[in-house]
């Protein structure tokens, strides 16, 4: 689509809506190529990449086609894109040819720096992390894929986004889309935190949001990976649960560990130097309450 603007009356608004249209429509006609077939080299098979199993992951990663930056040791992160609503008959197109042109014609993206899979149910997108000084995960590029799928759905269709913490190596990456899945469900389930929610914004829900399956891994937020150091003292658990189910009663939790008071506070002291969270705070003690006793599901 060419637009002149011999006069340069355009207002910058105006020039952004263009460019917004022309995005919808360059995405609509790329999509309209698409033969229900992957037909760009970013777009893969991340199914084995993202598994869970350890060997399952290391089979995946072996083979994985795509540029250097896919197997070796470049900072990456995840995003789940999920499609909440769509009706049927609604869109231009089917969603997974929707999210296919959306994330195949992304905007301030090098195509060899980022891999996808599309269904009709989301997309998962593994994606380098910018150089430091630059603005994060392409946050401007996040917005125009969300503008251009939800453009082509139509009708009621729309798109929410999840985003992981950035991990080293295409081997880890796993972690950062569990982090992006559910983020997604927060996305999904809630409207405290918008279409698109980072793993690092979510809080108690970070917790509240899983359920993991027998042998499957419990992610715990990165703020309270002391709570999982194998250098921290044995009795830091034990010792901030029985706090937390005593509501924040020294003397309460005390008796119930057979501990005198002055103990009870030494490690209290110790416990909040190593997890640096206000424990006043109702939300941090709603995390902390629910992560630990997630920890004792995931023994």
């Amino acid at each position: 689509m060419l637009v002149i603007d011999a006069s340069q009356s355009l207002t910058k608004a105006e020039k952004t809506r263009i460019e917004a249209a022309a995005a919808q429509i360059g995405a609509a006609l790329y999509a309209d190529t698409d033969d229900d077939r992957p037909d760009s080299s970013f777009e893969v098979d991340l199914d084995g990449v993202l598994d869970s199993d350890e060997d399952v992951r290391r089979t995946a990663v072996g083979n994985m086609p795509g540029g250097t930056w896919l197997t070796t040791d470049s900072e990456m992160r995840c995003f789940a894109i999920r499609v909440v609503a769509s009706a049927v008959g609604g869109g231009f197109i089917a969603p997974h040819r929707a999210l296919r042109a959306a994330l195949g014609t992304r905007q301030g993206v090098a195509p060899q720096h980022y891999v996808f899979s599309a269904t009709d149910e989301g997309a998962r997108l593994i994606e380098k992390v910018a150089p430091a000084g630059r603005s994060g995960p392409a946050q401007h590029s996040v917005d125009a894929m969300l503008s251009v799928a939800n453009a082509l759905l139509g009708g009621d269709g729309m798109c929410v986004v999840g985003v992981g913490d950035p991990v080293l190596g295409l081997s880890a990456a796993w972690r950062s889309y569990r982090q992006a899945s559910i983020a997604a469900d927060a996305a999904a389930r809630t409207s405290r935190f918008g279409s698109v929610v980072e793993w690092s914004e979510l809080g108690a829900y970070s917790v509240l949001l899983q359920n993991p399956k027998p042998g499957e891994a419990f992610i715990l937020p990165s703020t309270l990976a002391a709570l999982e150091d194998p250098g921290q003292p044995s009795w830091m658990r034990e010792t901030l649960l029985a706090f937390l189910d005593s509501s924040g009663s020294g003397p309460r939790a005390a008796d119930a560990l057979h501990i005198h008071r002055t103990t009870l506070y030494y490690r209290m002291d110790r416990i909040r130097e190593a997890i640096e969270m206000d424990l006043d705070d109702g939300e941090n003690r709603l995390l902390l309450h629910a992560a630990l006793r997630m920890l004792e599901l995931d023994r």
